[in-house]
């Protein structure tokens, strides 16, 4: 990727994720939460990138760990930024290649928010419009800004790269994959949904870390 984000190279992206997830109390809480809705952490398919704030001239990693459930119905993408704060995507599937629907999921008060919507609901209406009957998730004003631009790049890069994983060649045919690469504008507009309810929100006190807080990284989405 070019301009304002950097994919980090495995030796560097991996050990960020591992300590993120141990010391976010955020993360914590949604990784058990996917766990509870019947799905498993991927961390063989990890990614992190290094986001370059336009706003604060300064650049800070945020990792992705994927989720699914044994019968391919659900997918998910966790994602924690450095600092701390944590958010999820979780995306229901049909037959296998179709997004049905999606919701976010953010901690309030130690408690999971989480409200679902159609993939259709959001094709038609967009991001910005939906977002107005999103609830108030409380994250705190964030400290450096990642702008939509900067999500959409990193959902396409998401989208791509795991689409083109062993994992998913192991489990898709050629015709499947063409579909879920066909995704790419639903998996775009998810991406700006959750980003979008974060700025949205008015309240503060969601973040759970004690250092600089990187309130933005919502970039966890993707097909598969």
């Amino acid at each position: 990727m070019a301009g304002t984000i950097t994919e980090l190279d495995i030796e560097l992206g991996m050990p960020f994720i591992e300590t993120a997830l141990r010391d976010s109390t955020t993360a914590g809480i949604l990784r058990e939460e996917l766990e509870r809705l019947g799905m498993r952490a991927m961390p063989e398919r990890a990614r992190a990138v290094n986001i370059y704030s336009e706003e604060n001239h300064a650049g800070f990693a945020v990792g992705i760990l994927p989720f699914v459930s044994d019968d391919l119905a659900q997918h998910a993408g966790l994602s924690v930024s450095q600092g701390g704060f944590a958010v999820a995507v979780r995306v229901l599937m049909e037959d296998r290649t179709s997004i049905r629907a999606f919701s976010t999921l953010f901690v309030v008060d130690d408690e999971v928010v989480s409200t679902e919507y159609g993939a259709a609901e959001l094709l038609d209406q967009g991001a910005e419009a939906l977002v107005t009957s999103a609830p108030d998730v409380g994250t705190r004003a964030s400290l450096a800004e990642v702008s939509i631009r900067q999500v959409l790049s990193i959902s396409d890069f998401a989208h791509a790269s795991l689409l083109h994983d062993e994992s998913s060649m192991n489990i898709y045919d050629s015709d499947e994959m063409a579909t879920l690469r066909g995704h790419g504008r639903l998996a775009a507009e998810i991406a700006s949904f959750a980003r979008l309810q974060a700025r949205a929100s008015h309240g503060g006190g969601s973040c759970s870390c004690s250092t600089s807080c990187h309130g933005c990284s919502s970039t966890s989405t993707s097909a598969i």
